[in-house]
């Protein structure tokens, strides 16, 4: 690797993260004004995009994780559409592994420039983060089709509660990797 990926990719991920900020920005908005918090969404999805396409210069797998991302894209609006029953139910597990498929690319790459710049610790945060992403889409896809069994559907609940506790502690945890990752990348 060169100066000019680390360069690239720490600025793709700077864009990526100040996307993710304002797209979390968008729930507060959205109290204030449904329009300004679809403003916030969309504009840190495209904050994120342009940040990912930008990486995708420095290594493929940031280009494979803006893929992803639009087919997320897709599948949000899908879900508004078939938001119940089986179909619903498809949607909501292809938008789980396609999530998930973003934060491993992202991470991946990351950590394999991270490490060639002899940034270890980050490195490693990166891969402890997908794993974490991955074992929660894991329990979340298994809890979505046990709901599906009758009288299984309740013993779904407290796994896919945990599962979403502990993605929520993975979420905080990616954005405080991005942080650090495109600081240390352009440092």
């Amino acid at each position: 690797m060169n100066y000019s990926d680390y360069e690239l990719a720490g600025g793709g991920l700077k864009l990526m993260f100040w996307g993710e900020i304002v797209t979390i920005a968008a729930v507060p908005a959205a109290v204030l004004s449904a329009i300004l918090g679809v403003i916030c969404v969309l504009a840190g999805g495209i904050m994120c995009l342009v940040g990912l396409s930008k990486a995708g210069a420095a290594h493929q797998n940031f280009r494979s994780a803006m893929v992803m991302t639009v087919a997320g894209m897709v599948l949000s609006v899908l879900g508004n559409m078939f938001s119940r029953g089986f179909l619903g139910g498809i949607v909501t597990i292809a938008a789980s592994v396609v999530s998930f498929l973003v934060t491993y690319y992202v991470c991946t790459a990351s950590g394999m420039l991270l490490e060639s710049k002899g940034d270890l610790a980050q490195a490693d945060r990166a891969a402890l983060i997908w794993k974490l992403f991955g074992g929660c889409t894991a329990v979340s896809v298994l809890c979505i089709l046990v709901g599906w069994i009758p009288l299984l559907n309740l013993l779904a609940a407290v796994p896919a509660v945990i599962a979403g506790v502990v993605s929520l502690v993975a979420s905080v945890l990616y954005l405080i990797f991005l942080y650090r990752a495109y600081q240390s990348l352009l440092a």
